[in-house]
């Protein structure tokens, strides 16, 4: 057998670490638009069992099945002439980004980012204020809510008027996390080769979206730095490999005070968006985090029924939201992110008040804000009402936060 042609294919440095993969393995089956898993469960691509895919680079029991790391030296000079940041969405997406748009159930997170599938695909200003540099090719890959995608982007198709888009639609979701085996990953990218070189699908992507990140990383704790850094390289592979940005749709926590899981992923993110339903029924898409840029205020909008309603109902932009420009994260908020990311053990008012980068005069103010937290029950106290009692986030969240 033969590895997978490339000549249509993005040639990168990710492609060294595939062939350890695939190097003589058979290209991913395919079922009308390609990945797929078996109804055994089974990602479709798998090798045969007498072959071994995984080599020495990466064998069962690894702390880290892809230690995905490319060499790549500068000087200085070289360094200052590389090319400035390229933005395929203005302050939201650039080339190669990581994107994590998260929000609560029912908030409308799969609403904007279906809008804004749109907005990249056929090259309009997304929310009424982003421009698009050019049209782009999307895929869109998920887990759940199958039975209601297809009423949404019906209902999203028809007010842009257009469904000859380059969008392809993955009905499962490549998994992210996996110790024992090659990693969904893998079979996505050589599936998605396979079908470009059959003219199935353009060589080149643009952009990959996977709804939701839970659902693409099954098996991993979403708390723990170290899962989410073995996550991060296998996310840097699909990003390299098929030369795309990617856009991760996540859940917020219990608490619906963050996002969901440890620290680190916030650090690993380019772009951070969250969206929210207000008291009056309507949504606001709001800019947590740019790493490359100022965040920009939030934006309003509705769901909106198109033609009947019997078409389902799609996002209609509404504005700006007065006073939602660039917020400093409150003490509280600190507090929950750091006891949140360190879920099970105890710390002090004093503890958590260092920990969070606050100096001691600011002890009061914390232990303050941790009392309301306990009220609150997102705060667990051990010994509550004796004089400098720890505190930890509350075990009865985490425990639903799935």
């Amino acid at each position: 057998m033969t590895s997978i042609p490339r000549e249509t294919a993005p040639v990168t440095d990710a492609d060294e670490l595939l062939q350890d993969f695939y190097v003589d393995a058979a290209p991913p089956s395919q079922n009308g638009a390609g990945y797929h898993e078996d109804s055994a469960g089974a990602a479709a691509g798998d090798v045969p069992p007498d072959s071994d895919p995984t080599q020495e680079s990466a064998q069962p029991g690894d702390e880290a099945q892809l230690p995905y790391w490319q060499t790549q030296l500068h000087t200085l000079e070289t360094f200052l002439q590389r090319p400035k940041k390229v933005w395929l969405v203005d302050r939201i997406l650039g080339a190669g980004d990581f994107v994590l748009l998260f929000g609560e159930s029912g908030h409308g997170k799969t609403h904007a980012v279906i809008d804004f599938a749109f907005s990249c695909l056929t090259g309009n200003t997304f929310a009424d204020t982003f421009s698009i540099v050019r049209p782009m090719t999307v895929a869109y890959a998920t887990g759940e809510g199958v039975s209601g995608l297809s009423d949404r982007l019906r209902a999203v198709a028809q007010h842009y008027g257009r469904t000859d888009v380059p969008l392809y639609i993955f009905s499962d979701i490549p998994q992210l996390y996996e110790r024992t085996s090659p990693p969904g990953a893998v079979a996505f990218i050589h599936a998605w080769r396979a079908m470009a070189d059959a003219g199935q699908v353009p060589a080149q992507l643009d952009v990959l979206i996977l709804d939701t990140l839970h659902n693409a990383t099954a098996g991993a704790d979403e708390n723990s730095a170290r899962d989410v850094s073995t996550i991060m390289q296998t996310l840097r592979l699909l990003r390299d490999a098929l030369g795309c940005a990617i856009v991760l749709v996540h859940h917020s926590n219990k608490a619906g005070t963050d996002y969901r899981g440890s620290s680190s992923l916030k650090g690993a993110m380019d772009t951070m968006l969250r969206s929210q339903k207000t008291g009056d029924g309507n949504y606001l898409l709001a800019c947590e985090k740019s790493k490359d840029g100022e965040a920009w205020q939030a934006q309003k909008f509705e769901l909106a029924q198109v033609g009947d309603g019997s078409e389902g109902v799609r996002v209609q932009w509404t504005g700006v939201a007065s006073g939602t420009g660039s917020k400093k994260e409150t003490h509280a908020a600190k507090c929950v992110a750091f006891l949140r990311a360190n879920a099970g053990s105890y710390y002090t008012a004093d503890d958590i008040t260092r920990e969070i980068g606050l100096s001691p005069d600011n002890a009061k103010n914390v232990l303050a804000d941790l009392r309301q937290l306990v009220t609150a029950g997102t705060v667990q106290r051990d010994g509550a009402g004796k004089r400098g009692a720890p505190y930890r986030f509350s075990m009865d969240l985490l425990a639903d936060d799935e």
